[in-house]
C-alpha cells in the first residue's frame, strides 16, 4: 500500500480538510489515499516512468523494494523538491 504523507499529497495537489468533523476528514483522506493508490497502479501497469525506476534501482542497488514503495519514495522526494522551490 502507498503511504499518505504531506509531501506525496502535495504532488497530487491535495489540500488538508479543515472541517472539524472527524468522519468528514476520514472520508476525505480515504478518498485521497485511493486516488494515490490508483495513480501508482496506473503508473506501474502502463510503465509510465521506466527511466526513473531504473535510475532509482541504479542509485539504490539491490534494494528489494516493491514498485509501490519506489513510487512512494519518488513522489515524496518530488514533493520535498517542490516545497524547496516554493520557499
Amino acid at each position: 500500500m502507498p503511504i499518505y504523507e504531506s509531501e506525496v499529497a502535495k504532488m497530487f495537489s491535495f489540500a488538508r480538510p479543515y472541517q472539524k468533523e472527524f468522519d468528514f476528514k476520514l472520508k476525505r483522506y480515504s478518498e485521497q489515499f485511493e486516488e494515490i493508490k490508483k495513480a501508482y497502479e496506473q503508473i506501474d501497469e502502463l510503465n509510465f516512468i521506466p527511466k526513473t525506476i531504473e535510475c532509482f534501482d541504479q542509485t539504490f542497488k539491490n534494494n528489494k523494494l516493491s514498485k509501490m514503495k519506489k513510487l512512494d519514495f519518488i513522489f515524496w522526494s518530488a514533493g520535498k523538491i517542490k516545497t524547496r522551490q516554493q520557499q
